[in-house]
């Protein structure tokens, strides 16, 4: 069986430390600066070389260990904007910034498993790069490229990362071949009117009863104009507009999202969407302004890659524990970037705790108990690739 799911006492005491600092003293993205000092100075300590750089608060850590394969471990690195309710010790000592979707526990797993990496190089050989990727949260743009465009895949066979997921149980894991997340775009519409006085709206021409209409069209598009058995969600989460009770409103404005698993479905319904609110904005003399903006694509994992990971997670869980055929979901993760670069692939770690709200929640807490198990699977699925390679 190898390594047990804890692992031992020193590598528990090792991760769970580290995620409590990091939990402490959150920062937004691209505002990651003492973060990225942190891991720095673990990376010095463990005698690790890396590269920064000067646009961004990235990391590529090397771990070479002879002639051999390259694989990729990532971890994001950034914080939220949501005001912590946990009440926990080592509460955020920031106000109105949080480590709510648990990117404090995946920087410390990604350190853990450089330690295990480290104390067991006699068991593989090759290069390891540790990727510690900022503005995971930063959507539709993401962090994904910065470490990209810094040459973080460059001759890499494998890259995985994973996620501490609240829906599943501590001690089990889950992935799928092919989607396993959605595609995260937005949309910005502006539907320009005609101001007047509210005694005389024949003489403006209304951009709130527009806008009315226009949500309506916004969903009736997702419908009834594309296939229904496609995995597509929409949703309008702004509405700004009007400024008097007895004005006609001459502007509204309104945002939202789109999230699927299809491909064919992400391109079209942009296209058909626009043709929708053109049409309906000239019924009213009114003008439909669409900025639709592609954002994070729909993460992909790779065959063999979940193969690979499926063998190494059999060495630290009971096959009971892992589910290799999870039903995806429509969350967004940027981790989907480098799986268009690369092939590799992506788990969710099970850290249901009592008491913890979902993810993005100020109430998020993980059980700390899934630390040590997945600096281990990271360590285990990086030891498996290379020799996978190898043979």
């Amino acid at each position: 069986m190898g390594f047990q799911w804890g692992g031992c006492q020193e590598l528990k005491e090792y991760v769970v430390g580290l995620r409590r600092e990091f939990h402490q003293s959150p920062e937004i993205s691209e505002e990651e600066v003492n973060t990225s000092k942190r891991i720095q100075k673990e990376l010095d300590a463990l005698g690790i070389s890396y590269k920064t750089f000067p646009n961004h608060q990235g990391i590529i850590g090397i771990i070479e260990n002879g002639v051999g394969a390259v694989i990729a471990l990532r971890a994001d690195m950034d914080a939220l904007s949501v005001v912590e309710e946990t009440g926990l010790p080592f509460a955020s000592c920031n106000a109105g910034k949080m480590h709510a979707c648990g990117h404090d526990g995946h920087m410390s797993m990604l350190l853990g498993a450089a330690k295990l990496l480290l104390q067991n190089k006699d068991q593989w050989q090759g290069t390891i790069k540790l990727l510690f990727q900022p503005a995971e949260e930063l959507a539709p743009k993401g962090g994904a490229h910065y470490l990209i465009e810094s040459g973080a895949l460059e001759g890499v066979d494998y890259i995985f990362g994973c996620h501490v997921w609240p829906d599943l149980m501590p001690g089990s894991v889950a992935t799928r071949k092919g989607y396993l997340m959605a595609s995260s775009d937005r949309f910005w519409l502006t539907l320009k009117g005609k101001a007047s006085h509210a005694a005389l709206p024949h003489q403006g021409v209304d951009a709130i009863v527009m806008a009315a209409e226009a949500i309506q069209q916004i969903y009736m598009v997702r419908a009834r104009q594309m296939d229904p058995i496609a995995p597509v969600t929409v949703n309008v989460g702004v509405i700004q507009g009007g400024s008097r009770y007895n004005v006609v409103p001459g502007e509204v404005k309104l945002e939202g999202t789109v999230r699927t698993l299809d491909a064919e479905m992400r391109n079209l319904y942009p296209v058909r969407l626009k043709r929708q609110l053109e049409h309906l904005a000239l019924g009213y003399g009114g003008e439909a302004i669409l900025d639709y903006q592609l954002g994070y694509p729909p993460l992909n994992n790779n065959d063999q890659a979940v193969d690979i990971f499926a063998e190494a997670a059999l060495e630290v869980l009971p096959q009971e524990k892992i589910e290799l055929n999870v039903k995806p979901a429509l969350p967004a993760e940027d981790f989907s970037f480098f799986l268009e670069k690369c092939p590799g692939a992506y788990f969710w770690l099970g850290c249901k705790k009592e008491g913890s709200g979902a993810l993005h929640n100020g109430t998020f807490d993980m059980n700390e108990e899934i630390l040590p198990l997945g600096a281990t699977l990271l360590f285990q699925t990086a030891k498996k690739a290379l020799n996978k390679i190898k043979e």
